[in-house]
């Protein structure tokens, strides 16, 4: 028997909290949908970073960030749940990207380059194969 597993897809469930304020996200995301967009996202958001940094501090680029973050959250949670998180934290974008960006970075991304890398080898394994 030839056993194919699917691999490209990752949910998991994260809990925010807030005093007696709770609120839970479920997290569902089909990777190879996804992993482009996210990386190029990413690289976004750290120019927005250095030219915040090397310009100082403006509205332009407060707003800049403002929606990069957003639209990261939007790619990874979907716009109801981000919608969600945003008000959870009053839409203050930088407490939001505190808290939950390293479990972006420690739970997600992780997650993402596996599957990237995974892909890739088997698109090696098939031009082999020809």
């Amino acid at each position: 028997m030839y056993k194919i597993k699917r691999t490209s897809h990752f949910t998991d469930m994260l809990e925010l909290e807030d005093g007696e304020n709770t609120l839970q996200i479920p997290v569902e995301i089909e990777i190879d949908k996804i992993v482009q967009r996210y990386r190029a996202l990413e690289v976004e958001l750290m120019r927005a970073q250095k030219a915040l940094k090397e310009k100082g501090q403006t509205a332009q680029m407060l707003e800049r960030i403002g929606q990069t973050v957003v639209d990261i959250f939007t790619l990874l949670f979907g716009e109801e749940n981000t919608g969600k998180i945003l008000s959870f934290y009053d839409g203050n974008h930088i407490e939001m990207l505190g808290d939950v960006y390293p479990y972006i970075l420690q739970v997600i991304v992780p997650k993402l380059k596996a599957a990237a890398l995974e892909r890739k080898q088997q698109y090696k394994k098939i031009q082999r194969m020809r």
